[in-house]
């Protein structure tokens, strides 16, 4: 499997993954029996009286901490790139100077801080 059949192959299992899991929302406002998500265990995001849908159990054990170190190492790369544009500009700097690639990695990184909605496509 060539560079590029690898990264697409990967991209197809993340979307399937994706589309097949519920879209939420993911946190103890699902069951809306959690009042605070400090120190919330999986038991009481989803109670093990309703147990988690096939779909939603294949997509958390896809995003092992594997996946995790790779995705920030993925984006810390892309944060330095950023960076160096916003360094290079300074008070030019818009976010249009950042290629697309940057502008992915910003909508991972925002769908894992919670600022923007970051459910399936």
């Amino acid at each position: 499997m060539t560079p590029a059949e690898e990264l697409k192959a990967a991209a197809e299992k993340l979307r399937t993954l994706a589309a097949n899991a519920s879209p939420g929302p993911w946190g103890p406002s699902s069951h809306g029996d959690v009042e605070t998500a400090d120190a919330m265990t999986v038991a009481e995001v989803w109670p093990l009286y309703a147990p988690l849908p096939d779909g939603d159990q294949q997509w958390i054990a896809s995003m092992h901490p594997g996946v995790g170190g790779a995705l920030a190492r993925l984006l810390e790369r892309q944060s330095k790139q950023a960076a160096e544009v916003e360094q290079y500009l300074g008070d030019q700097f818009q976010d249009g100077a950042l290629d697309q690639d940057i502008h992915d990695a910003l909508a991972v990184a925002r769908a894992l801080l919670g600022t923007t909605d970051g459910g399936p496509r």
